[in-house]
Formats: C-alpha cells, structure tokens, sequence
C-alpha cells in the first residue's frame, strides 16, 4: 500500500511517430499494475492519452523532422496525473470554436 502523501513519477520519450505510442500504452499499464490502480482507470488514462498523443503527433508538427515528446506519469495522494511535454506548435482551442484549425 502506498502512503497518502507519497509521490511516484515514471517517465517515457517517445519519437514523434504514431507506432511509438505504444510505449506510452506499456508505461502505463506497467506503472498501474505496480500502483494498485484499477484496470478501468488504466484502460480510461490510455484512451485520454492516445487522443492527445495521436493529435499532437499528427498536427503539432510541420516537418518530417524527428521530435521527442516526453510523458510522465504521477501518482499523488491517490491522484493519477500525466504531463505530456513536446516541442510541437501551441494548440489554441479558442481558434478552433472560432472556426479555424487551432493548428
């Protein structure tokens, strides 16, 4: 059992490319099975982080240049967090409600 005010990070860098999201899809399900954490929960997280990997691979970049893009996963007082940094262009949803393409 992991005490509530533990912290826990694991961290993956994957290269700009949709068959590298599978190492995500593995680091979660590795880290969720060291953790306790419920497999719906699991099965929930890796479905929020293909959309957000999958989209910014395929719209943040505008070259065929390769990019890292690094998640983490935290676990904090029983909170499942993913942070997901990259170097692709800046995503404005407000652009996006506007009519254009927010890319």
């Amino acid at each position: 059992m992991i005490a509530a005010s533990s912290i826990i990070n694991s961290t993956t860098v994957i290269d700009n490319k949709i068959t590298e999201m599978e190492k995500v899809v593995a680091l979660v399900e590795q880290f969720g099975a060291a953790h306790n954490i419920p497999n719906q929960v699991i099965n929930e997280f890796n479905l929020c982080l293909d959309e957000i990997l999958n989209n910014t691979i395929s719209y943040g970049y505008d070259d065929s240049e390769s990019h890292c893009i690094r998640v983490t996963l935290t676990l904090a007082n029983g909170v499942l967090t993913a942070e997901i940094v990259d170097d692709g262009k800046p995503f404005d949803p407000e652009e996006t409600a506007r009519g254009g393409s927010g890319r």
